[in-house]
C-alpha cells in the first residue's frame, strides 16, 4: 500500500474493529500458521530497534519502487529512536531468518468529536518473494490487537486504484468507502507551484489531449 499521489482519486477503505467475528479471524490465522508462518516473527519496534527499522525502509523502497523517498535522506539514529519511542507511532515488522521481510507503519489519531481513537495505516509492504504467504494479514492482525488494547474503534487505510492485491486484501478485512485524496503543499514558490501544476495536469490529461497542449495551457 502506498497512496500519496497528488490530485488523483484514491480509495479509502476503513477496517472496522466492531462487528468482526473474532472466531473467524482466529481460524484464518491458524490456517496461515503452517510451515511458512512458524519461522516468522511479528513484532513492534522500539527505541533500540534502529537496524530492523532501516531494513524495513529498504523493503518499502523496493516494494514501492521509490528509493528516493525511503533511502534518499535516511533519518538519523536519534530521530529513529525518538520516533519509535512515541506511543502513537506503531511500527511493526515481520522477521524471518533475522531479516525484515515486511513492515507496517500506523499512526494513532486522538479524535476531537468524541473521546475515542482511530488508527491510520500509512504504509504496508511485503518483500516480493515473500508475498501470498499471509505476512500482510498477520501484520494487520497484530495491529488489530494493539488497537484493541489502545481503545481504538477503527483502523483505516488507503489503496491506489490499480493496486489490486491491496484492494483485495483490505476488502476481505473491512468495508470500502470511495473518497478524494489531495496533497496540499506546505512551502509555496512560483517555480515549484508551476512544475507541480504541470505534472498534475499531464497526469490527468483527457484522451486525445497532448502533453504539449497541456504545457502550453499551464504556462499561459
Amino acid at each position: 500500500m502506498h497512496a500519496r499521489t497528488p490530485l488523483i482519486q484514491s480509495q479509502l477503505i476503513p477496517l472496522y474493529l466492531v462487528g468482526i467475528d473474532s472466531t473467524e479471524q482466529t481460524n484464518s490465522l491458524d490456517r496461515l500458521k503452517g510451515t511458512t508462518m512458524q519461522s516468522m516473527n511479528i513484532r513492534r519496534l522500539g527505541p533500540n530497534d534502529e537496524i530492523p527499522f532501516r531494513e524495513m525502509n529498504v523493503v518499502f523502497a523496493r516494494a514501492f519502487g521509490d528509493p528516493a523517498t525511503y533511502a534518499g535522506e535516511p533519518p538519523t539514529s536519534a530521530y529513529i529512536s525518538n520516533l519509535l519511542s512515541m506511543e502513537h507511532v506503531i511500527v511493526l515488522v515481520c522477521i524471518q531468518d533475522n531479516h525484515v521481510i515486511g513492515g507496517l507503519v500506523a499512526y494513532e489519531l486522538q479524535k476531537f468529536e468524541r473521546q475515542r481513537r482511530e488508527i491510520y495505516i500509512y504504509d504496508l509492504a511485503v518483500d516480493e518473494k515473500h508475498r501470498h504467504r499471509g505476512v500482510a494479514t498477520s501484520l494487520i492482525e497484530q495491529l488489530r490487537r494493539i488497537s484493541r488494547d489502545r481503545g481504538a474503534w477503527v483502523i483505516y487505510v488507503q489503496a491506489d486504484y490499480g493496486d489490486d492485491p491491496a484492494v483485495t486484501l483490505y476488502t476481505k478485512m473491512g468495508s470500502r468507502e470511495d473518497v478524494m485524496h489531495f496533497d496540499i503543499r506546505v512551502e509555496l514558490n512560483a517555480v515549484g507551484d508551476q512544475k507541480h501544476a504541470i505534472r498534475a495536469l499531464i497526469r490527468n490529461l483527457p484522451r486525445g489531449f497532448s502533453a504539449s497542449e497541456a504545457m502550453a495551457l499551464a504556462v499561459s
